[in-house]
């Protein structure tokens, strides 16, 4: 008796709004095993109630389906299916949360292993090779992919997939911190669907490269997704510095285009998505003409949430890095918490909020008796606690009318919940006439704000301030 679809060892199912997961399943099966198919499920060794040798299909002919129905969430679960005197077990399902992670290298991950967070048991990752596994860094192994648009020339001996797993020195991502962090805030099993690719751009993940199947990205994250037979929770996005060289003028557009499309073809029409905002780089010049398209993209992501339904931002601004574009293992993994708080919220998990956003900027008297000079009061939505800094808070610039950066903040006071106060030097413009006011606006940003579950403020651009006259 064999498995051809439906189940997999160590498979995260899906679960529904009421709490359990359903598996379709079909196989083939020997002469001697015409008539039902029962299946007995096994938690700790001991079969649960209402999953004792339970009819869920039939066998002729040498195949048979059937449907596993009603299994709760939790886990792991050793599945047992039977027909006539063959058998198979499936061994280590988990119901819960799976999760698409999808975008260019910063989703992969290329953060030292030995600083990767330890596996948990919830946690379960279906790898480049079409395997289910106890997730462990690195998530991501493209050089084991059954897609060709991921590797030219994959390993393909299984022996030698897991050596080089096993082996990897770099490649700690977000993921694993992620669905840790999803557990402990849900308290179910959470699958992590690796899809990301290094280095590509909004155009290589084109829906209209969907008939190109494992040649193309977007192709190969549909296979694998419907190799499941089972709807996902969620998409984690990381991309956007491929696109960073050129014309951004229409990100936004395919990014549109991009969640719709994954929304119709995963057959969930809010589907959640969490995207990561662009961090610090020090790949462009500083000249305004590479810094413009960076920075473009960055307040665009910073702005989806405005032109895209249930879908959240969150920043990695203040993150330590690897090198000059990729996050460090420590970022990553404060990256992953930040993105379960959103992805909980979007599931509407009791006590989760949002990623913080700003809500905006007015002009009001300095508060410490400076007189004529003015201060700006900075109002942010969705701040856990109260709003803090790793010593000196640093990140604002104000920006003058004729664009010129004017760094005279000589301190920033907090006061309480979401609010803030940024206290500018601005002789001879006492009015601040035409000024704005941005936060990590720049290539190497150095930001330092939080609130108190360590949420950063978002990057943002150039805001004008409410009080104060337009030039």
């Amino acid at each position: 008796m064999k498995i051809a679809s439906g189940l997999m060892p160590y498979q995260v199912l899906q679960r529904s709004r009421r709490g359990t997961a359903s598996a379709s399943l079909r196989g083939t099966c020997g002469v001697t095993a015409d008539g039902e198919v029962r299946a007995t499920v096994l938690k700790r060794g001991r079969p649960m109630r209402g999953f004792s040798r339970t009819p869920i299909g039939r066998c002729r002919g040498g195949a048979w389906r059937g449907t596993l129905a009603r299994l709760p969430v939790g886990g792991p679960y050793d599945v047992v299916l039977e027909a006539g005197t063959e058998r198979i077990t499936v061994r280590r399902i988990l119901v819960g949360d799976v999760w698409v992670m999808a975008g260019q290298s910063n989703m992969v991950g290329d953060g030292q292993i030995e600083k990767a967070l330890r596996p948990h048991p919830l946690v379960h990752a279906f790898y480049a090779w079409d395997e289910w596994r106890l997730a462990v860094e690195p998530v991501h192994v493209p050089s084991a992919s059954r897609d060709p648009v991921y590797c030219d020339k994959p390993i393909v001996k299984r022996q030698e997939i897991l050596r080089a797993h096993r082996t990897a020195t770099k490649g700690t991502g977000p993921g694993l911190a992620f669905a840790r962090a999803m557990v402990r805030r849900t308290g179910i099993p959470q699958g992590l669907i690796p899809c990301a690719a290094g280095g590509t751009s909004m155009a290589q993940w084109s829906p209209g490269h969907k008939h190109l199947e494992g040649r193309s990205l977007y192709g190969a994250m549909l296979r694998r997704v419907r190799l499941q037979g089972q709807p996902v929770a969620g998409v984690l996005w990381y991309q956007g510095e491929a696109d960073a060289a050129g014309d951004t003028s229409a990100y936004t557009d395919g990014m549109r285009k991009l969640v719709q499309s994954v929304r119709k073809d995963f057959k969930h029409p809010s589907l959640p998505w969490v995207v990561v905002q662009l961090g610090k780089t020090h790949l462009f010049s500083p000249e305004e003409s590479e810094q413009a398209p960076y920075l473009s993209i960055r307040e665009q992501q910073r702005l989806l949430p405005r032109r895209i339904g249930n879908l959240s931002v969150v920043p990695p601004i203040d993150l330590p890095m690897e090198d000059g574009i990729h996050l460090a293992a420590e970022g990553q993994n404060v990256l992953g918490e930040r993105l379960a708080r959103a992805a909980a919220h979007r599931l509407k998990v009791k006590g989760a909020r949002n990623a913080i956003e700003l809500k905006g900027l007015r002009c009001i008297p300095c508060p410490d008796n400076w007189g004529q000079y003015p201060a700006i009061e900075v109002e942010f939505a969705n701040v856990a606690g109260d709003l803090q800094s790793d010593g000196v808070a640093t990140g604002f610039r104000l920006i003058k009318p004729d664009g010129t950066v004017l760094k005279r903040i000589h301190k920033v006071l907090f006061k309480g919940g979401g609010r803030l106060v940024v206290v500018p030097y601005t002789y001879p413009d006492i009015s601040m006439k035409g000024y704005r006011l941005s936060y990590g606006y720049d290539l190497d940003a150095y930001c330092n704000i939080h609130d108190g579950e360590g949420m950063s403020l978002p990057a943002f651009a150039p805001q004008p301030i409410e009080g104060v006259k337009p030039e």
